[in-house]
């Protein structure tokens, strides 16, 4: 049964078979909208599910793997963590097929709307100033006790000295992703002069993790990755850069290589 209205809490509804414990059982299961989950009963008529399956955040995937212990038709419900995975099994090929097209559907658009973003400026000088709806641990592990903080109009700012190396494995390990990096300018919050920055843009998708001030820092000390990115053509820069520029300029073409992540340099 396949529940065509947008305004339906149910997005798709009917039988499937599950593994549990090694054995294939019989289910009813349902793809519901309003929570973003994958719901499976032992009867149609129960009102409490016997497992909810989330297929938005926490790396959830959603896979089509054909035959699995000795049943057609199948997918798989899991994570990229590879933590515990759940494997169905559907009637046919028609089936599977309108099961798979349900769960990734929803899954596209609950996370197109999870989507998050958040700004990190670090300041040539001195300081770091951050802006979104982080996880406090991350503005723990970027400041220390002795340092001043600030919250101002824009974000949260620490007058802490840090790399943008350090930044960067500090936010990647807490899931997020650099989208964009380039010079520019800003203004400190102490003493209101005009500085140089690098402002990276990140995104994250899926819930925040809690902001627990708690939560112990990172191990943001790591070794940054070999490069296997392609050379990067990068424009020549204009005869007015002054060293702190162009040594700036080179650290960010490193560290791009280094994430072999898609940044884009711009000058100002």
């Amino acid at each position: 049964k396949l529940i065509i209205s947008m305004q339906s809490r149910c997005v798709k509804e009917g039988l499937l078979h599950k593994i549990v414990k090694k054995k294939w059982k019989e289910k009813w299961c349902r793809v519901q909208k309003n929570s973003a989950t994958f719901l499976y009963f032992n009867k149609r008529d129960e009102a409490r599910p016997e497992g909810v399956i989330a297929i938005v955040g926490d790396g959830a995937e959603i896979s089509e793997i054909g035959e699995y212990e000795d049943k057609k038709h199948c997918f798989r419900i899991g994570t990229k963590a590879g933590k515990k995975a759940h494997y169905f099994a559907a009637s046919n090929a028609m089936m599977l097929e309108e099961w798979l097209l349900a769960l990734k559907q929803l899954q596209a658009v609950e996370t197109a709307r999870l989507v998050k973003f958040a700004t990190a400026e670090v300041f040539l000088t001195q300081g770091i100033r951050v802006s979104g709806d982080v996880n406090y641990s991350i503005l723990e592990s970027l400041s220390h006790k002795d340092c001043k903080k600030v919250i101002d109009g824009i974000g949260w700012y620490c007058n802490a000295t840090v790399s943008l190396a350090f930044v960067l494995n500090v936010f990647t390990t807490y899931g997020w992703r650099p989208e964009t990096v380039y010079r520019s300018s800003a203004i400190s919050p102490i003493g209101e002069a005009v500085h140089p920055v690098i402002r990276v843009i990140f995104c994250r998708a899926g819930p925040s993790p809690a902001h627990a001030s708690t939560a112990e820092p990172p191990d943001c000390s790591r070794k940054i990755k070999s490069s296997s990115a392609s050379e990067l053509q990068i424009n020549v820069l204009p005869s007015s850069c002054t060293k702190m520029h162009k040594e700036t300029d080179e650290e960010l073409l490193s560290l791009m290589k280094d994430f072999d992540i898609p940044l884009t340099l711009l000058y100002n």
